[in-house]
């Protein structure tokens, strides 16, 4: 462990982050907001809130030269109306931190009420010192918790009727995209789809949450669609080889991994679940109906065999052996596999 400072890091290692004087007195939060969500894909972000002073970027490919970083302009719940730049590596796409826009990128730091959200899914375990890994455990808060995932806490296998549950019944069609709009997609989830939480440490620097979700379907029932602003195009994201054995599609412009298709599984992709859109989970939501009675309101359960938040419930956690040192997982009866699940046909390793 580094006496001096804790470091965060994009995938491919050209950009890294050197946080100093970090203690565990630093504020961490996880976020829930939509936008939080959509631009990591996941679930939701956890964030290390540091001065302007205490971060130093740095090019570890190319020593003296600026690193490669991108920026998106957008805004985040935690922020209000306060625009944020979502940073990240401009040659992998690993999403860095957040940057309060007291001033610009470009100023060298010399706004000091300028502060940095570093994502802490990109933080390296074996920097950060034991103190601190065990407060962040413990007194990490949710903010936004208003606007959670809709599958957010996951939940045992169940059936909102109360028998088993027929994911043949799952809704048809499934749309999303990337934080920016320039790339949308539509699916049909395959029958009895569920979702893989994944801890592993590529999936958590993509992101920079502390775990990445994912689902998948086949490749002949997911298509690209036009942009959300009318253009007509249809244009494919970045496809990056992130492991010898897969590539992810990734947005150049706001960063956001949408998904991972393997080499050896050529009819079928994973889309990361973070970046559907929330409107897919209001069918079969809970509606107020009014009674017989005037004075009384009841609940009805719209179309509950199609209720999407029910399937993405089903869950399993991989990769738990390599959970961030600083990171409590859920302790909600699921399964939970240091790697992946054997004797079942997910069989990839993360990639």
């Amino acid at each position: 462990m580094s006496d001096e400072y804790m470091v965060s890091r994009c995938h491919c290692g050209a950009c890294k982050l050197k946080l100093s004087n970090v203690t565990k007195k630093d504020v961490c939060f996880d976020c829930h907001c939509q936008s939080c969500r959509r631009m990591s894909c996941s679930t939701f972000v956890s964030y290390l809130s540091l001065t302007n002073d205490q971060v130093q970027v740095v090019n570890n490919d190319q020593e003296g030269e600026d690193a490669p970083l991108g920026q998106f302009r957008e805004t985040c719940g935690y922020h209000g109306t306060q625009e944020v730049d979502r940073v990240f590596c401009g040659k992998c796409y690993s999403s860095l931190a957040t940057r309060s826009t007291n001033a610009s990128m470009d100023d060298g730091g010399a706004s000091s009420e300028q502060r940095w959200f570093i994502n802490m899914g990109t933080l390296e375990d074996d920097t950060i010192p034991a103190d601190c890994s065990e407060m962040w455990k413990a007194t990490r808060p949710s903010v936004c918790s208003d606007e959670p995932a809709p599958w957010y806490p996951a939940e045992a296998r169940y059936d909102v009727d109360g028998g088993a549950l027929d994911k043949s019944s799952a809704p048809t069609v499934l749309t999303g995209g990337c934080s920016c709009g320039k790339f949308r997609f539509k699916m049909t989830p395959s029958p009895g789809c569920s979702v893989l939480q994944c801890y592993c440490q590529m999936c958590r620097r993509f992101s920079g949450a502390p775990v990445l979700s994912w689902t998948y379907g086949a490749l002949d029932e997911f298509e690209w669609i036009c942009r959300d602003d009318g253009e007509e195009k249809k244009e494919e994201p970045v496809l990056f080889r992130s492991s010898p054995f897969a590539q992810r599609h990734m947005c150049p412009t706001c960063a956001c991994n949408l998904t991972v298709v393997y080499d050896e599984e050529e009819n079928v992709i994973w889309p990361a679940v973070g970046c559907f859109d929330d409107e897919c989970f209001l069918q079969g939501k809970e509606e107020p109906t009014s009674t017989d009675d005037a004075d009384t309101t009841t609940t009805k359960l719209n179309n509950n065999k199609g209720r999407l938040d029910a399937h993405l419930k089903d869950v399993s956690y991989v990769y738990c052996q390599t959970v961030p040192v600083w990171y409590r997982p859920p302790s909600d009866g699921l399964p939970m596999w240091d790697a992946l699940p054997g004797g079942q046909d997910i069989t990839k390793p993360s990639g």
